[in-house]
């Protein structure tokens, strides 16, 4: 018997790093037909955070529909989603954001390091405030993009880059998933929180 297989072609059928993290499809121009969600990070026992939130952000993921106004016991109208508008606080970026340190090699190697880390303090420090704000002001924070410097990978970075290969279609900095910068399960309150309320993998 003989045995045939091929490759598929990255551009239509995308991995999770080419899709979500090169974003090739942008550069390429060219949108592919299938995403897998590989390579990512967040996914816990009881529901993939990860998988899901990625899905989401590049609206791949279907939302349940959008919930009416209705009336309470009283007769009092109740808002609906598409009511709530002042409910949220959102965070806007409000500076333009620098381009990524130029690569100097041993004159400097941790220089692109360096600018990644300041900037996830910086904004985790935004980031908490917003929240605090939003907690007096009882509203809904709506998060602005997050952006990185270098890559999150499970192994040794080239140049932030996860290797030789893949640095000239990475773009840096570049607009990263949310587990690149926050645990994603923690937003779902811990797992015996999530145990006892039985939420799994409910929407926030």
């Amino acid at each position: 018997r003989n045995l045939l297989f091929g490759i598929l072609p990255l551009l239509q059928v995308s991995n999770g790093h080419a899709f979500f993290i090169q974003q090739l499809q942008l550069q390429s121009g060219v949108w592919p037909m299938a995403v897998q969600a590989t390579y990512q990070f967040g996914d816990e026992a009881d529901c993939a955070f990860g998988k899901r939130e990625r899905l989401r952000e590049w609206g791949l993921w279907r939302e349940p529909p959008e919930t009416p106004s209705s009336n309470d016991q009283f007769g009092r109208s109740q808002p609906g989603q598409a009511d709530m508008l002042g409910y949220f606080l959102v965070l806007h970026d409000t500076k333009p954001l620098p381009p990524s340190a130029p690569w100097v090699g041993e004159v400097d190697w941790h220089a692109r390091g360096r600018q990644h880390v300041d900037h996830v303090n910086a904004f985790l420090k935004r980031l908490s405030a917003g929240i605090a704000l939003a907690r007096v002001l009882n509203r809904t924070v709506v998060l602005p993009a997050m952006w990185c410097y270098c890559v999150k990978h499970w192994a040794r970075l080239s140049q932030c880059t996860v290797g030789e290969q893949a640095r000239p279609t990475q773009p840096l900095p570049f607009k990263c998933p949310m587990d690149h910068l926050l645990n994603i399960a923690n937003w779902h309150g811990g797992w015996g929180q999530r145990k006892a309320r039985n939420r799994k993998c409910a929407l926030p």
